[in-house]
């Protein structure tokens, strides 16, 4: 398909696309204060990107964290002085453990079904596998994800 077949198609279907409406339009950012972050992070190296994260962990700015860690997206693995995964733990994000205990419940529920899957073809139960199970049910917070049996 080429641009002019795409031309063609929108003039067929009624031409243009309406402009967004100013008054609906919104920023990602509850602040101004990302851009900024970014623009005067622009240059930090790993040393002052790490030190940045501290800052942000320390007071909680989740504005200054979403600016170091999309910088430190962009530089090598191996040059990284925190890992994503590492500043949204010690960012204590509500929704980041959430996920997490999400993730942990559905880890658990399909080891029920692999352990149950065996249990049946073998015609006996493993009682390790069984105490394995129960203590990955025990490892999961389920008051923070109300009890992991929703309507979901």
């Amino acid at each position: 398909m080429t641009i002019a077949t795409l031309h063609m198609f929108l003039n067929e279907v009624g031409g243009g696309i309406a402009p967004p409406d100013p008054e609906e339009d919104f920023d990602v950012w509850e602040d101004d204060g990302e851009p900024a972050y970014l623009q005067q992070l622009q240059h930090a190296g790993p040393a002052e990107l790490g030190h940045m994260a501290q800052v942000a962990v320390g007071t909680k700015n989740v504005t200054l964290a979403s600016a170091v860690l999309s910088l430190l997206d962009k530089m090598p693995s191996k040059d990284r002085p925190v890992g994503p995964a590492e500043l949204a733990v010690a960012m204590k994000l509500e929704d980041y453990e959430k996920v997490r205990e999400y993730i942990k419940l559905g880890d658990a529920r399909l080891q029920g079904i692999l352990v149950a899957v065996r249990t049946w073809q073998s015609g006996r139960s493993n009682p390790l596998n069984t105490v394995s199970l129960a203590m990955r049910e025990q490892e999961i917070d389920h008051a923070l994800i109300g009890g992991g049996d929703g309507d979901a």
